[in-house]
């Protein structure tokens, strides 16, 4: 009886991973919000032609002018640890930023940006 058990919890599991692969590349491409924070963005999330993403600011509400500027650059997705590892540049600074993307529910990313000893928590959610 466990090995009926077991066996059903590793196809459930592996069922659900193979969707999940499926899918999750493209599953990032949409508008996005940030969480909390002192500034409300709302950013597009977009695929190009060589399989990685890109984020735009389409509504900043703070400073109408960053309007159309490129944060996220170059997010490649890695299916074995369904992570996004690219770039961000944030509008204010003029420094390059790693960050990691991932999805923390289905419709809410975590986005850890890096330099040197400088790390950035930021949270999304779909729209």
């Amino acid at each position: 009886m466990k090995k009926w058990v077991l066996i059903c919890f590793g196809l459930a599991i592996s069922f659900n991973s193979y969707s999940q692969q499926i899918n999750g590349a493209n599953s990032i491409i949409g508008k996005w919000k940030n969480d909390g924070g002192d500034k409300e963005i709302q950013m597009q999330i977009y695929a190009m032609k060589d399989n990685s993403y890109y984020g735009s600011i389409i509504n900043d509400k703070s400073t109408p002018t960053k309007n159309g500027t490129i944060l996220l650059k170059a997010l490649k997705y890695d299916a074995f640890t369904r992570m996004y590892k690219g770039t961000m540049q944030p509008p204010d600074a003029k420094l390059e930023l790693t960050v990691t993307v991932a999805f923390e529910a289905d419709n809410r990313l975590k986005l850890v940006a890096k330099k040197f000893f400088m790390i950035k928590t930021l949270y999304l959610t779909k729209q």
